[in-house]
């Protein structure tokens, strides 16, 4: 095997531009399925660094009508569950993903943190890296509050303060509480969330914050570890068949129980890129399918140009096995190179993917690194791809007699490949085209509102103020949007909840008060006073919100156009104003407005149904977005408008975007698999026309007599053209019959990821087209050649 290696390495070196144009092809294929494969791994596969992590259970609520619908649990409901079920060894109540304001050794910053109830570290099966943790005995009510302790991370400790074996009995302030630090977690536990590290884990409702919410917040998600000999359907089982009573009892709606696997933790970027990153493996599959049928094509070539070499090998005894491992070997030599180059490309690929998919308020932690499993993937691939494009040229080689002047058998397979390639090529040019007019419509489209001047500041409390409760709260919103609107540039300022422009859209049934059905499910938001006018909606009944509209005041609603004309059929806009609505667990708001229907959270929403409730009159929600109508640019704005909203010591801006960057960070997704799928079929095509030019210049090279013979009985330039173009017409088209039925099925396939038309015959026809117009450029010079043969010379030969 050695000898077998050396000889391919001085193969190799004889061609080095075409073993280097190899390598790279596979460079980027390989490298593209590993960095894709890295992002898989880290957020889909990894399981948390906790004991048996495949013990783990998640437990939610869903809506029996809303399919995809994730609802949490009560403090009350999380204790009910614990009394009644019996297939947990231990159970916990986890409210994360949140940052809170943090003071630490004198430090003040904005960090993740957690809150916990019940037996939180006893359950995962951790140890404390120094200290100990607070018990589930510390993290309940007791009728009271929990106790005041706290957990911090390794980085914290280590960041913070400097590993210092003292830390244990300090204080560290959560948004202005104190809390005991008890222990230290380890080092690679960072909590249930695997995008961003734990810096402080608390008791649920901690140091007598939130009482109020602490009780009856449904945001609980619960976990819990499975028995010895129970499984998850088991345990799925038992928990189903206690549900309708503690329903009843403790919690709300029609709703369902769900339990599932929790050992790969919880994810933002799960949620939002499972299906992207999906697609865009299948994409880069398909671009390491076309290298591979590329290089098969090479390999033939090279085996064709050593007949005479094979033929002696062959007369001197050897096996067509011993001739087929040559090839194999140099194949597999060419795959390692291009492995090892795609396992150094995809490392800052996945680095530079990361820092586009992350906009989180604080920093991703989560280690998308190659491990063992990345590794074992990248060899297989270059195992696999090896194997792949060196089976055909073996073929080949089986066919070869000992007094064989030639590989016949080398061009027809080629010719065989290269339809197979253009199929393959055509899916992703489909693809491509389908997702960047996907993002195009996005860009462009009407989204009922005006967001050119609009400025975006995102309200946070500062560390120690008021921020769950806020006295004289109407007075203090009114005083920022005074101080705002004094800024030069600014021409008005309003509230929302969360938008404009969002991933999601938060919807609850809406009806008609009175009625018994829930009539439709509308989006909902907060606004302030003057909201609509800054967002440059169009008012077309009633009135906007006022500063009237307060807690003391009846609650009243602005709805949609859309969804005016879904609840009352027939009447008009005007007519509506006075009735009552009941909103999820609001009940008879009065309609006082209505507004034209805008898309103002997910941008693919066309002419949502929604329900604005007044900011003012929801006293829980006080830090919300502060919208700016600015009449100067955001760059001269935005630095005195942060300014005027501190210089009121409650808020600070925690971050401050135009519409635009909101609206292109939004689009985040739609972007990165636009970018990559472009990329990936720029590839494919660039390697479609490569493989259509080294088959024409076999075909004039091994026709070259025929073409003479040809031109020297008259035939016309134009007739040696058409006899070279037809034969790639018919490769293209073969190609073409087994690429667009499968871009059809592919297109169906992605068709939740694309805005717009989804399965797009014109994008298809495109994908075609752009592929007949790389035959045409691939084979010009080959063609050109064969026109203008010499007859003599080609006698000669």
């Amino acid at each position: 095997m050695f000898h077998d290696l050396r000889y391919a390495l001085r193969q190799l070196a004889k061609s080095p531009v075409a073993t280097a144009l190899a390598t790279l092809s596979l460079t980027l294929g390989i490298g593209a399925n590993t960095a894709i494969f890295t992002l898989l791994n880290a957020i889909l596969l990894q399981t948390l660094p906790v004991r048996a992590p495949e013990e783990l259970v998640r437990v939610m609520q869903a809506d029996a009508k809303r399919p995809g619908s994730e609802i949490g649990f009560s403090l009350p409901g999380f204790e009910e569950v614990g009394k009644r079920q019996q297939v947990f060894s231990g159970m916990f109540a986890w409210f994360g993903g949140g940052i809170s304001n943090i003071e630490a050794n004198g430090s003040r910053y904005v960090a993740s943190t957690t809150e916990v109830a019940g037996d939180y570290f006893g359950t995962l099966g951790v140890q404390p890296q120094l200290g100990r943790f607070f018990t589930a005995e510390e993290a309940e009510w007791k009728g009271a509050t929990p106790a005041a302790v706290a957990v911090i991370s390794y980085e914290c400790w280590l960041w913070r303060y400097g590993a210092e074996p003292g830390v244990i009995g300090k204080v560290i302030r959560v948004e202005g509480v104190p809390l005991t630090i008890v222990g230290v977690a380890p080092e690679r536990f960072r909590g249930l969330m695997i995008d961003v590290a734990d810096e402080v884990t608390v008791p649920f409702g901690f140091g007598g914050r939130e009482e109020n919410r602490g009780k009856r917040f449904p945001g609980l998600t619960l976990y819990g570890r499975r028995k010895e000999g129970v499984g998850l359907a088991q345990a799925r089982v038992q928990l189903e068949s206690i549900w309708p009573g503690i329903r009843r009892e403790v919690e709300a709606g029609e709703r369902r129980i769900e339990v599932t696997t929790a050992e790969n933790g919880s994810s933002f970027l799960r949620r939002q890129y499972r299906q992207p990153l999906l697609i865009l493996m299948a994409m880069a599959g398909a671009l390491l399918a076309i290298v591979c049928v590329n290089l098969a094509s090479l390999t033939l070539a090279r085996c064709a140009s050593r007949k005479q070499e094979f033929a002696i090998r062959l007369a001197l005894g050897a096996s067509r096995w011993r001739l087929y491992r040559l090839t194999l070997v140099e194949s597999l030599l060419l795959s390692s190179m291009g492995a090892t180059g795609g396992l150094l490309l995809a490392g800052p690929v996945v680095k530079g993917m990361l820092g586009m998919m992350w906009s989180g308020f604080v920093p991703l932690t989560l280690e998308a690194t190659p491990d063992v499993r990345v590794l074992l993937f990248t060899a297989c691939s270059a195992v696999v791809t090896g194997i792949g494009f060196s089976l055909l040229p073996g073929r080949s080689l089986a066919r070869l007699g000992q007094t064989s002047r030639s590989v016949r058998g080398g061009v027809r397979l080629h010719r065989m490949l290269i339809p197979v390639q253009i199929a393959f090529s055509l899916v992703l040019l489909a693809g491509a085209l389908l997702f960047a007019g996907s993002l195009h419509r996005l860009r462009n489209l009407d989204a009922g509102y005006r967001n050119e001047g609009l400025l975006l500041m995102q309200m946070y409390p500062q560390a120690g103020a008021e921020s769950e409760k806020i006295s004289g709260r109407a007075a203090y919103f009114r005083q920022v949007v005074e101080r705002v609107s004094a800024v030069p540039g600014v021409e008005a300022v309003s509230y929302s909840h969360m938008g404009p422009v969002l991933r999601y859209e938060s919807k609850s049934p809406v009806t008609v008060s009175g009625g018994t059905e829930a009539d439709a499910q509308a989006v909902f938001e907060l606004a302030g006073p003057e909201f609509f006018r800054v967002m440059g909606m169009r008012l077309i009944a009633g009135r906007e919100f006022t500063w009237s509209d307060g807690e003391d005041s009846p609650r009243v609603a602005v709805v949609s156009e859309s969804l005016v004309k879904r609840l009352f059929p027939g009447e008009s806009a005007g007519a509506v104003i006075g009735r009552r609505i009941d909103y999820g667990q609001r009940k008879g708001l009065e309609i006082v407005g209505v507004v034209n229907s805008a898309s103002l959270w997910m941008p693919q929403s066309r002419e949502p149904m929604a329900v604005y409730r007044a900011l003012l009159q929801e006293p829980d929600y006080n830090s919300p977005m502060l919208d700016l109508r600015l009449r100067a640019g955001a760059e001269a704005v935005a630095p005195a408008a942060k300014e005027a909203l501190a210089s009121l010591g409650r808020h600070t801006a925690l971050r401050t975007q135009t519409i635009e960057q909101r609206s292109e960070s939004i689009l985040l997704v739609q972007r990165m698999v636009t970018g990559l799928a472009s990329f990936f079929a720029g590839v494919a095509l660039l390697l479609a026309g490569i493989g259509l030019y080294g088959l024409l210049v076999e075909a004039v090279t091994a026709r070259t007599a025929e073409i003479g013979i040809r031109t020297a009985l008259g035939a016309e330039p134009g007739t040696i053209r058409w006899l070279l173009w037809k034969d790639v017409a018919v490769l293209v088209l073969g190609g073409a019959a087994l690429g667009v039925p499968a871009a059809w099925a592919a297109s169906r396939a992605v068709e939740s990821q694309v805005y717009g038309t989804g399965a797009n015959p014109a994008a298809i026809g495109c994908a075609a087209l752009l592929l007949g117009l790389t035959a045409l450029v691939a084979t010009y010079l080959p063609v050109r050649r064969a026109v203008r043969v010499s007859p003599v010379e080609a006698l000669r030969q």
